[in-house]
């Protein structure tokens, strides 16, 4: 880093991320700071997968039946559209509790956000001892970092400046309960077409942060990743439509239909609503491959580029993630060798303890970095098969003996706190728990 700094037109100024307009950051460094031979794998390009699945899985959790409208809170006008009131009467709708819904998601995510957090100040506090604990500038930081709000700033957390996502997904979880009655009410294709506008609000509004801001972290501000997680949301809802159409379809058809023929059906049905992706699971993430190596081959022969083509990737790539995970959940696709790979048991076992292994990689990577005199940069290879292995092993542990059992102990005991549930999905829990004692 300071051989490329030195190689800037002018230095960098001190202070905030989100505060500085200077050559060494986005626009200015492809005129000042180009050099060649670094591997960039473009991960930063693909944050917007982690959005869709985030709000994708809220909505099949949460909207398995009609939810209640609320009304009466300002906090709620914010959200207020047009809605159709329903066939049904008011109290047949489910009701989605917002100050439930919001304490399950702190508790699922506040253990590990203030635990790494902590230990990254601490162990910097021991092995950079030079560095002031609380710079006289950067109070405002740390009570940023203690609310989950550094996202709103352009600041990093202070202790683990991965957990910026935390801060960002905050935001998502405070509009669910308003946005989730509302989106469930609009019509499959309508749909796929409020996934599109959230698509292209998010690329015009990255853009104009890029250009205007001269600042590629805009790619943290709540307000405009958040119609990623609508695209999510909308996936979600597709695939919540889907299976109660064919739960419908079953029930009222009174002649036997086999196995085999039952996928042509859906098939048929939904490319006419244009519901399901044109290509299969392979195809699209065949595609992600090619555009992420191409950004990778670019950036090794110009590293001023590096910039530049992760934001170019963060703005296209979530409507190709949105198409993947509704072809991945497609009664149509669930033979495909992808699919079947993220069903494995391995699969399974990563996801369950992706969480905490994200949160703690790149602070086992410092760790390691102050051991052998090295920062971030400048790690030697056999690093990754040294963090890897660890991070697999550590993440499992906190998962198993942290996350989970405070999220059990803080998480509310209220009949309904998981979300609205029909009385069949009840009955149904209530059969497999009898089943499983």
């Amino acid at each position: 880093v300071p051989a490329k700094m030195e190689q800037c037109e002018s230095p960098c100024p001190e202070g905030p991320v989100g505060k500085r307009k200077d050559p060494c950051h986005f626009g200015g460094s492809i005129a000042g700071c180009g050099t060649s031979g670094g591997i960039y794998l473009m991960g930063g390009g693909s944050m917007g997968l982690f959005y869709i699945i985030s709000g994708f899985v809220m909505a099949v959790g949460y909207c398995q039946v009609m939810l209640e409208v609320p009304s009466g809170c300002a906090y709620w006008a914010c959200f207020c559209w047009p809605i159709s009131s329903g066939q049904d009467g008011r109290e047949n709708y489910g009701k989605l509790k917002a100050c439930d819904f919001w304490i399950r998601r702190l508790v699922r995510l506040a253990p590990m956000y203030y635990l790494t957090n902590i230990v990254g100040l601490v162990m910097r506090r021991i092995f950079v001892p030079e560095r002031p604990l609380a710079e006289p500038d950067r109070w405002d930081s740390y009570l940023l970092t203690f609310l989950g709000l550094t996202s709103w700033n352009f600041r990093f957390p202070m202790g683990n400046e991965l957990t910026w996502t935390i801060s960002t997904m905050l935001f998502f979880y405070f509009c669910f309960p308003a946005l989730a009655p509302r989106v469930q009410r609009l019509h499959p294709s309508s749909l796929v077409k409020l996934a599109w506008a959230m698509y292209v609000w998010q690329g015009v509004s990255m853009v104009a942060g890029f250009v205007g801001l001269q600042n590629y972290w805009v790619r943290m501000y709540p307000l405009l990743r958040l119609p990623i997680f609508i695209m999510g949301m909308c996936c979600g809802l597709i695939r919540v439509h889907q299976q109660r159409q064919m739960a419908s379809e079953m029930d009222l058809d009174m002649t036997p239909v086999s196995i085999r023929d039952r996928p042509r059906q859906v098939e048929e049905h939904c490319c006419c609503c244009a519901l399901e992706p044109c290509l299969n699971p392979i195809s699209i993430i065949s595609i992600w491959l090619v555009m992420t190596l191409t950004g990778t081959v670019l950036a090794f022969f110009c590293n001023a580029l590096v910039i530049l083509l992760r934001g170019m990737l963060e703005v296209v790539y979530p409507i190709l993630f949105f198409h993947w995970v509704l072809s991945l959940t497609s009664p149509v696709n669930q033979k495909s060798y992808v699919v079947r790979f993220f069903k494995s048991k391995v699969m399974r076992f990563l996801g369950d303890i992706s969480m905490c292994s994200y949160m703690i990689h790149m602070l086992l990577a410092e760790a390691v970095g102050y051991s052998i005199d090295r920062t971030a940069g400048d790690y030697p290879w056999w690093m990754v098969l040294a963090i890897v292995p660890s991070t697999i092993v550590l993440g499992w542990c906190l998962t198993n003996f942290y996350e989970k059992p405070i999220a059990r102990c803080l998480r509310p005991k209220a009949e309904g706190a998981r979300g609205a549930r029909s009385p069949e999905v009840m009955s149904r829990e209530s059969r497999e728990s009898e089943q499983a004692e």
